[in-house]
């Protein structure tokens, strides 16, 4: 035994036994046994408090991170609810958004369906009261395509809303002149409409074709529909006027055949009074005899000029009126229509200028007719004018290039507003030319005759009133050979 602890063991044992008992081998071998066993114990215990020391150290160090560990869950879990009551909060307030939200849509569905009754009941109030509308109504969006078409329109065009709708009017329903031929979307009513302006278009020069081909004359009004400043659109409402058309017709015929009935006795009347003052029957009448026959002979002349103007219109609303169409040279045809209304001018000589392009082009018209709308319209001019001068120009048309314009413009009293729109009107007389009337007014066949030649010319006509300077009357024939 080499360890004290184990002599120590050693003494004990030798002092309960005797020396000599102990110091036998075997004894020997005992104690070197115990000792081993001891030095063996004393390795173990070493290594167990070794490991024990470590073991305490880690459970200190894992106690100490365990700690930490909670001290850090708790934190984070009191964040967490702190958060969780947060968004908690939010979320009751988000609930309470969302509720308030849906009683307004509530609220606001309610009222939708109390204006879409009241719109569906307004529709188809709207749609009763166009449905019990006589005349056609057609409306069109901004680029002319059908949007709406009322019963009557249905009916007298042949056609269902549901085939029509979102079409081009343009190229769905039809219009053809007297003649049958189609009418240009540059020359239809619903055309100007669009671009702005109102057209009202009265007598037979219109036809709306049926889809079986068949056609019926009609009166059409166009208005542009404005929302805001802005065209949206437009709306021709029109009419059938058949019925009117066979009227005027039968008034053609009476006419017609009263004009011819009254033509032999006036010219007889203008030949007797022209040879009672040429002496032929007599010597000359003179003093107040003579100036009553004057009168009664310049009155033959005006009834024979009535006579001729009732027979131009009947001819032209029967489409009888035939066109001798050749080459004009344009000043030829103003001077003769001059010499023809200065010789009859009931206001006294009134000067007259022209003003003609030296490169004006030749037209292609009927001469004696194109002659007797400058005399009507010169006729017009020399009426209402009471100084100054009536001015004619001719040249090519500033907007139409295969037209020529003429102008005559007179320094007269301006057309009164009211009156502009009827002034080509069969029959009308405005405030302006029932003063005239004393000076040899007509009756309002004039106009409306220069009209009706102008466009079976394919020509325009049309007034301007120009502030302080008079009054400008305008057509435009096509030129011959157009570039």
């Amino acid at each position: 035994m080499n360890s004290p602890r184990h002599r120590v063991l050693e003494r004990q044992i030798k002092r309960y036994l005797s020396e000599q008992a102990i110091s036998s081998p075997a004894w020997e071998d005992f104690f070197a046994s115990v000792s081993r066993t001891y030095t063996d114990f004393d390795e173990d215990r070493a290594l167990l408090d070794r490991s024990l020391d470590l073991t305490s150290k880690e459970f200190s160090a894992n106690n100490r991170h365990l700690e930490e560990t909670r001290r850090k869950v708790a934190q984070q879990a009191q964040n967490l609810a702190g958060e969780v009551m947060a968004r908690t909060k939010e979320l009751n307030k988000q609930i309470a958004e969302l509720e308030a939200v849906r009683l307004a849509m509530t609220n606001l569905l309610e009222d939708f369906v109390d204006q879409q009754d009241e719109l569906s009941a307004a529709k188809a109030k709207d749609e009763a009261l166009l449905a019990s509308i006589g005349d056609g109504v057609i409306a069109t969006e901004r680029d002319g395509r059908i949007m709406l078409m009322n019963q009557a329109a249905r009916r007298m065009v042949g056609r269902e809303l549901e085939d029509v709708k979102g079409k081009f009017l343009f190229d769905t329903v039809s219009i053809v002149d007297d003649g049958g031929n189609p009418v240009p979307p540059e020359r239809r009513p619903l055309y100007f409409a669009l671009a702005g302006t109102t057209t009202t278009t009265t007598g037979p020069a219109y036809y709306y074709l049926r889809k079986d081909g068949t056609k019926f004359p009609v009166a059409i009004k166009a208005s542009p529909i404005f929302l805001g400043q802005e065209i949206i659109g437009a709306i021709a409402v029109f009419r059938d006027i058949t019925k009117e058309k066979e009227i005027d017709r039968m008034k053609s015929d009476f006419l017609n055949v009263a004009a011819h009935d009254l033509r032999t006795p006036i010219s007889a009347i203008k030949g007797y009074v022209w040879m009672m003052r040429q002496g032929d029957l007599g010597p000359p009448p003179t003093g107040e005899i003579g100036e009553a026959l004057a009168y009664v002979e310049e009155s033959a002349d005006r009834m024979i000029n009535l006579v001729r103007d009732f027979l131009t219109v009947a001819r032209i609303e029967q489409g009888k009126l035939e066109l001798t169409v050749t080459v004009l040279d344009v000043p030829l045809v103003i001077k003769a229509a001059v010499r023809e209304a200065t010789a009859t001018a009931k206001n006294g000589p009134v000067k007259v200028v022209t003003k003609i392009k030296p490169d004006v082009p030749k037209a292609i018209a009927d001469k004696s007719k194109i002659t007797q709308v400058l005399v009507n319209i010169l006729d017009n001019a020399f009426k209402h004018t009471k100084e100054g001068a009536v001015t004619i120009t001719a040249e090519r048309s500033p907007t139409e290039p295969k037209f020529i314009q003429i102008t005559v413009h007179n320094t007269g009293e301006p057309i009164r507003s009211d009156d502009l729109p009827h002034l080509f009107e069969k029959y009308y007389r405005g405030k302006s030319e029932e003063k005239a009337a004393g000076r040899g007014g007509s009756l309002g066949l004039g106009l409306h005759m220069a009209k009706m030649i102008i466009e079976r010319h394919k020509g325009k006509i049309w007034v301007n009133n120009e502030p302080g300077q008079g009054v400008a009357f305008c057509f435009t024939v096509p030129i011959a050979n157009p570039a």
